[in-house]
């Protein structure tokens, strides 16, 4: 968490934390030399039962409470006044005597009507702002109106959840915002701050007027992973629908835009100017561009040596696969004729894993002798070998 903020012109403040790793102090040195004591101290006063909204007080250079129901009500002090909040929970309007005045800020946080307000802590989705760093506190980290980013990462996603998001027992269908949220761990609310917000810090939440029932097709429903109604492009919402982890069918990978999977091993099609080869690590990934120099069982056979890889990875490792087999494709596969690089040992061991017929190509001689080999020394397991032959054996196709 930050520990203290420095702005020319502004001063310094220090920020202090429980064990909880919630803000419960602000100590701020002002350089306003006008002011006869340019120092302002904060206390905090938590409601530590809630993860956020947990401001019960202020002590120290503002003594305040504040009331709470579903959402904030009011502040009570010298000058007690209610609040007014738009559909993001930020306060639009301050109601009862002297202090009634009206906020606004744009679809960032950043104050456009009542900016410098320092008669109450609270701003853009009830984040307290902050007027020296000119930062939101957002409970699990800082947020930055002026660059529309958290300042730190999001702790809240991990390999576990960054495709298939948090909803209990679905391993098989990806989740477009978790893939969206947990690409840039430092991103506000997927750059959609109309629709969501995130009071916490790292659980974003769906706004209630987003939820709202709609004639719209395409409206979706927080957390359902089925309903993927905020993309501009339909074919990703058919692909996500028509998700299988255990497809058999080529066709099936061919047909799909964005996502697809083949016997387990998830395939992320693009249109990125890279990487413009076919490519597996982990996931396979295939240029639409590129695959348009495919067609049929040539297309057929690509997405099967693919899978060979990722049973390469699966059999030999992370460290092995990256020095036995990527790096060198890598390195040498631009030098190479078609023929030529399907022939490399590594290469032609991926055909058999993965079933290409092979009876298509002209494979340099002995060249799967030669990849056999080289299996079985870069698993360091005599017994590779033969699980490369019966590979052989059932996927058909006759030595060149």
């Amino acid at each position: 968490m930050m520990a203290s903020a420095f702005t020319a012109g502004k001063g310094k403040a220090e920020y202090s934390y429980n064990g909880f790793l919630k803000r419960v102090k602000r100590l701020e040195t002002l350089q306003d030399t006008s002011m006869p004591d340019p120092t302002r101290e904060l206390r905090y006063i938590l409601d530590l039962t809630r993860p956020y909204d947990n401001l019960l007080m202020t002590e120290g250079s503002q003594n305040q409470s504040f009331v709470w129901g579903n959402e904030l009500l009011m502040a009570e002090g010298e000058k007690p006044f209610g609040y007014l909040q738009d559909h993001l929970g930020s306060p639009v309007r301050l109601v009862g005597g002297e202090n009634d005045e009206v906020m606004a800020f744009d679809e960032f946080g950043v104050p456009v009507v009542g900016a410098g307000n320092m008669h109450q802590p609270f701003g853009f989705t009830r984040y307290q702002s902050d007027e020296i760093s000119g930062l939101y506190y957002a409970q699990a980290r800082y947020f930055d109106p002026a660059t529309l980013r958290m300042i730190s990462e999001d702790t809240h996603w991990n390999p576990g959840n960054m495709i298939f998001g948090d909803l209990p027992g679905n391993y098989f269908v990806p989740d477009i915002d978790a893939i969206m949220q947990s690409a840039n761990l430092y991103v506000y609310c997927g750059n959609n701050s109309i629709s969501f917000y995130d009071l916490a810090g790292n659980n974003r939440q769906r706004t209630t007027v987003a939820n709202q029932p709609s004639n719209n097709p395409r409206a979706v429903n927080n957390r359902n992973p089925l309903s993927y109604g905020q993309s501009s492009d339909p074919s990703l919402a058919n692909d996500l629908r028509n998700f299988n982890l255990f497809n058999t069918d080529t066709s099936a990978v061919k047909t799909a835009k964005y996502i697809s999977a083949y016997k387990g091993q998830v395939v992320i099609k693009h249109d990125l100017a890279w990487p413009n080869r076919p490519g597996s690590f982990g996931a396979m990934f295939l240029q639409n561009e590129n695959l348009r120099l495919f067609d049929g069982q040539e297309l057929e056979d690509l997405i099967r040596h693919e899978y060979g890889h990722f049973l390469q990875l699966m059999g030999l490792g992370t460290s092995k696969y990256i020095a036995g087999i990527l790096l060198p494709s890598a390195i040498i596969g631009e030098f190479l004729d078609y023929n030529t690089y399907y022939s490399m040992p590594w290469e032609i061991i991926a055909d058999i894993l993965g079933g290409v017929n092979r009876q298509n190509y002209n494979y340099l001689p002995f060249s799967e002798l030669i990849g056999v080999l080289y299996h079985m020394g870069l698993s360091n397991n005599p017994f590779a070998a033969l699980e490369v032959i019966l590979a052989l054996l059932a996927g058909g196709g006759e030595c060149p």
